[in-house]
C-alpha cells in the first residue's frame, strides 16, 4: 500500500487533492498530486450519488421508526406495583 502523501513544505497529511495548495500551510503541492478538472467532476457526481442514497436511506428508516400512534406511553413512576 502507498504511504499518504503528505505535504513538501510542512509534512501535513495531504486530505483535499482537489486543490493545488496544502490546507494547512497553503504551500504549492506537486502538480502530479492535484486532481484533474475531469477527475474532480467524477468525484463530485459519486458524492451527490452518495448523498442522495444516504437522504433517502434516512427517510425510509425515519418512516419505519415513526411511533404508532395508537400506543400510548405511560410513565411507569407513577404506575403503582401490585
Amino acid at each position: 500500500m502507498d504511504s499518504p502523501l503528505r505535504c513538501p513544505q510542512c509534512g501535513a497529511l495531504v486530505v483535499d487533492r482537489r486543490f493545488a495548495a496544502c490546507t494547512s500551510c497553503h504551500a504549492e503541492l506537486p502538480v502530479d498530486w492535484v486532481l484533474s478538472e475531469e477527475q474532480i467532476s467524477k468525484l463530485a457526481a459519486i458524492d451527490q450519488s452518495a448523498r442522495a442514497e444516504h437522504a433517502a436511506a434516512m427517510s425510509e428508516m425515519d418512516e419505519e421508526n415513526e411511533p404508532d400512534s395508537t400506543v400510548t406511553l405511560t410513565d411507569e413512576s407513577t404506575t403503582s406495583s401490585p
